[in-house]
């Protein structure tokens, strides 16, 4: 679980995506519904705050616990405090049954139970890839969370107004665009600068587009094999970003404007983009219910544009649970047509199953599906993947780079120096 991504998603919005992609040819596995045992059991599911507060989740509880007659008991810690004590209670082999994270361990199997059930086969062809391990099993089970990509979200009447009625496909077009805002009397790109997690989307962005080209990127760059400097269009899409600062494209307190700025200047049309999670759409849509909001990814420089698309988060069955027949059954009931459209209604995304259909279409969520039924994406990259987190650093760089105290290329040159000093004192070998 990405809590960092999570926390920052909002609530209380209706969203309806319809996906068309095809399901997966597999055999349907026996729901655990049909064996687990009816009534008196008692599952302890520990959630982080942020989310054991939403009323959607409260209510699919209530409604299993009326179905099956088991007892689901909801501990919510602290968000900071959740890995430490899921890892607390794993270690100790008890007082957990249901739990999310715990996602980079390398042998799931010696703390959680494998999966089934008929909502495999309801999967996103591209989501049951991501989160089917080596061994050929699911540890988990998309019960809450959406999938999540990252991406410019604009206004879209912003940009009609400057005469932009189509969302940018190259760098080139998105220059355009942005003048045509300028020239208009807004904004064109929001960017806050002091909040460092916005600029790392940026990021996400970038590698997508080189990972479509190279599969074996993030792979290679966690090895030593390659390095920040020599991906493919990174120094172009960063010397666009310093280009765009030069221009006046962006706001003027780019390095101490914070997020909360920026969906505000967007959902008031004061700015025309923002580049974040598609978890901001949300927070677009709730500070402005009227507005025409729209999503397009970062256009590569060469090759292939694509969306990164963020693996749900999964929530999954303690291996030492006295009471996992029980608790799987509550993880199948919750992944549910009907359960999770309540959960999507209370946490927008984009729904990883094909049989799912929201309530209230968005535009800027329709954009996303086009390229996910596509299949045009990638797995989000994570700056973690296998080295201790070198993120703050990074975001310091960035900051440099917008300041213009770094050029591009000085920026790819920071960007080594970063991933292999943190490899390094994560005694990684290779670096």
């Amino acid at each position: 679980m990405s809590l960092t991504r999570h926390t920052r998603v909002a609530t209380g919005l209706a969203i309806a995506v319809a996906l068309t992609a095809c399901s997966t040819s597999n055999t349907t596995q026996p729901s655990a519904s049909s064996t687990a045992p009816k009534g008196g059991q008692t599952i302890v599911y520990i959630a982080p705050s942020s989310w054991a507060s939403g009323d959607a989740l409260k209510a699919n509880i209530a409604a299993y616990e009326k179905k099956s007659g088991n007892k689901v008991t909801l501990q919510a810690v602290p968000d900071e405090q959740y890995d430490g004590i899921v890892q607390a209670r794993l270690t100790a082999g008890n007082g957990i049954d249901v739990f999310g994270g715990q996602d980079k361990v390398k042998d799931p199997a010696s703390i959680m139970l494998p999966m089934d059930g008929p909502w495999i086969n309801r999967l996103l062809p591209s989501i049951k890839e991501t989160i089917t391990k080596p061994d050929g099993k699911i540890y988990g089970v998309p019960a809450f969370d959406p999938a999540h990509s990252v991406g410019f979200l604009y206004n879209k009447d912003v940009f009609a107004k400057a005469g932009v009625n189509a969302a940018p496909t190259t760098l080139a077009e998105v220059n355009d665009a942005f003048a045509k805002v300028k020239t208009a009397g807004a904004t064109p790109f929001f960017v806050s600068g002091a909040d460092g997690w916005t600029l790392l989307q940026h990021r996400t962005g970038v590698i997508a587009n080189a990972q479509a080209a190279d599969p074996t990127l993030v792979g290679n760059l966690d090895t030593n094999k390659a390095t920040w400097s020599t991906i493919p269009g990174f120094t172009e899409e960063y010397a666009a970003l310093a280009d765009w600062v030069k221009a006046g494209y962006v706001n003027k307190d780019v390095l101490t404007a914070k997020y909360e700025a920026g969906t505000a200047a967007v959902a008031s049309g004061k700015a025309g983009a923002i580049f974040n999670g598609t978890w901001s759409i949300g927070d677009l849509v709730k500070a402005n219910p009227n507005g025409n909001f729209g999503f397009f990814p970062l256009p590569a420089v060469s090759g292939k544009t694509v969306i990164a698309l963020y693996d749900p988060s999964l929530l999954k069955v303690a291996k030492a649970s006295k009471v996992a027949d029980a608790a799987k059954d509550f993880l199948n009931f919750l992944a549910e047509p009907e359960q999770l459209t309540a959960s999507l209604d209370s946490q927008p995304g984009v729904p990883v199953y094909t049989d799912v259909k929201l309530s209230k279409p968005v535009a800027a969520f329709d954009d996303v599906t086009k390229f996910v039924t596509a299949g045009d994406v990638v797995r989000g990259f994570d700056n973690a993947s296998a080295l201790p987190s070198p993120g703050d650093d990074f975001i310091a760089a960035y900051q440099k780079l917008i300041g213009g105290k770094l050029d591009a290329a000085g920026f790819a040159a920071e960007n080594d120096k970063i991933w292999v000093s943190s490899a390094q004192k994560g005694n990684i070998p290779g670096f």
